[in-house]
């Protein structure tokens, strides 16, 4: 714990300004491999929507409005695709300036985090400790890989949250438009979840410091100022959509309300808990019992933990009543992070080292089969090397739990490399260079799937996505003759569909691959069973779990009798 070399002895030789800047650079070298490339982190809610969107923007010059399949997307806020639609015009479209925002948001989140809890607890290591346990979170190197809404949301609302806390410490009326304007922000990417972290920590704050209940009666014209802003900056939007789009707007919403079966109850929080705590998440459940929090040898820590414990239950009460993903529940990152980050006040960080070994064995299981993966399949070697010889360091660290900011930088470069640098040469989504070939002087329509996932990103073009064809979309644009491409599987619906259009379909070629559908684990073919990765296993072949993609060119058109 005294080592003068360790992570947190150098950062807290530096100035805060200095230190927290460092953890930025770091996140940001951290977070930043492998967004480039096309079999890279995904799913379907990327590569279908967030990617295309701004493309779609671009192609029809659309700014307040994004716009999607013909039709205005107004099922998410608009931010996002603002941002990224700036980010295309100024560097042009590519991965990298699609998720190069999503890492700045990762960055941005670990930092803040930080931020947080040296404001709350006003102890600077462990302030410093808990930017390096956000860093090291399994659910930061994935999600700050993708072009998502849940990421940025969180951090906008983190934002919101430290703004409130400055503005607190001196009743300054700059910090009541930064909340305002975080606030916003966040409502702009994706509506009430920015209130998940912002309310629930503020709803803490309300429940284990009674002082903060005469602070915001006596400053309560402050407090409406951050109300009225924040609704004149978030609500026009809304407005203005709604009113000019209302046929889509009331029939999106209903959609979406539907979709997340409101007041059902949904138990799936709890298991959620764990995986955006991991692997930090049995260490998490013993510093639950009071008498690891007793020890707390750190005052301004100490006094923080009942906070602590309330805004976890509070982020996390919601979801129990509405259908939800893990990676929604993003915003409860930030005080998971800073529970866990108790161990650093601990005067022996040992007293958890059963909860860090139950953490680290299930971390490298995860390295283990990934990396065997690689090996056996052949698909990236070196990289398969690099991780295991990290994980011996992870796993060093973690069986002692004797220094946590060795455990929390080991396990963020483990997940570097395996994210950022291994997962990639799995060549999942990958497009052979005869599918360009193929397309040339054609217009490629992604059926169903759809397939190729990010075929639009290496065209630059948002491309016509269809589940269900129209006799127009057969027709050449700019004299450029359409091929479609399905799934084999999708195959046959294809072809009645094209047949009731009046079109024969004819195969130009196929291809296969792995390919991402709802999650980045799930990559094998749709209905891929035991059997098959047994095959592919026995053959050291990744074809038996292979989706075959085929390339359909409609045919002249049939001749009724």
């Amino acid at each position: 714990m005294n080592d003068k070399c360790s992570p947190l002895a150098l950062l807290e030789s530096k100035s805060n300004a200095v230190a927290f800047g460092l953890l930025l650079v770091f996140a940001i070298v951290l977070l930043s491999p492998g967004i480039g490339q096309l079999t890279g982190i995904t799913g379907k809610d990327e590569y279908l929507l967030s990617l295309r969107t701004p493309l779609t923007m671009m192609e029809q010059d659309r700014w307040l409005v994004p716009w999607l399949d013909g039709a205005p997307r107004l099922k998410k806020p608009p931010l996002i695709y603002w941002l990224a639609r700036a980010s295309f015009e100024v560097f042009g479209p590519s991965l990298v300036s699609a998720r190069g925002l999503s890492v700045l948001f990762g960055a941005v989140l670990i930092v803040v985090g930080g931020l947080i809890a040296w404001e709350l607890s006003r102890d600077r290591r462990y302030g410093l400790f808990t930017a390096l346990v956000l860093a090291s979170l399994l659910v930061l190197a994935v999600e700050s890989r993708r072009l998502m809404l849940d990421l940025p949301s969180t951090t906008w609302s983190a934002l919101a949250f430290y703004s409130f806390l400055r503005w607190r410490a001196r009743f300054a009326w700059g910090w009541v438009l930064a909340t305002a304007v975080f606030l916003a922000a966040g409502f702009l990417t994706k509506m009430p979840f920015v209130f998940m972290l912002f309310g629930s920590g503020v709803l803490a704050l309300l429940i284990t410091d009674a002082r903060l209940r005469g602070e915001l009666w006596s400053h309560k014209l402050q407090v409406l100022a951050v109300v009225v802003l924040f609704l004149l900056l978030a609500v026009p939007w809304f407005w203005y959509a709604y009113y000019t789009y209302p046929e889509y707007g009331s029939t999106m919403l209903k959609e979406d309300v539907a979709s997340r079966r409101l007041l059902s109850f949904s138990p799936a929080p709890v298991s959620a808990v764990l995986i955006i705590a991991f692997p930090w998440s049995f260490v998490l459940l013993q510093l639950l019992a009071p008498s690891r929090r007793a020890a707390i040898t750190r005052e301004g820590v100490r006094r923080l933990t009942p906070m602590l414990l309330w805004w976890i239950a509070l982020s996390v009460l919601p979801f129990f009543f509405f259908r939800s993903f893990a990676r929604y529940m993003a915003g409860s990152a930030v005080p998971i992070a800073m529970l866990c980050a108790v161990v650093v006040a601990l005067p022996r960080p040992e007293a958890c080292r059963l909860g860090a070994r139950i953490g680290m064995a299930l971390a490298l299981l995860v390295a283990l089969v990934f990396s065997a993966f690689a090996l056996w399949f052949r698909t990236a070697t070196v990289a398969a090397v690099a991780v295991l010889l990290v994980a011996g360091l992870f796993a060093v660290e973690w069986w002692r739990a004797r220094r946590p900011e060795h455990m929390a930088v080991s396990a963020a470069l483990l997940w570097l490399l395996l994210i950022g640098v291994l997962y990639p040469g799995f060549g999942i989504n990958a497009i052979p260079d005869k599918v360009l070939r193929a397309i040339e002087g054609r217009e490629p329509i992604l059926f169903a799937g759809p397939q190729p996932a990010l075929l639009p990103m290496v065209l630059k073009r948002s491309l016509i996505r269809k589940k269900h064809l129209v006799a127009d979309d057969l027709r050449p644009r700019d004299g450029r003759k359409p091929l479609i491409f399905a799934r084999q599987e999708d195959l046959p619906a294809l072809e009645r569909k094209l047949g009731g259009l009046g079109y024969t379909a004819r195969v130009v070629d196929r291809f296969q691959t792995l390919s991402s559908r709802k999650t980045w684990v799930k990559f094998a073919r749709k209905g891929a069973t035991s059997a098959d990765w047994w095959r592919a296993v026995q053959q050291r072949s990744l074809a038996p779990i292979q989706s075959t993609i085929v390339m359909v060119a409609p045919g002249p058109k049939m001749v009724s009798p």
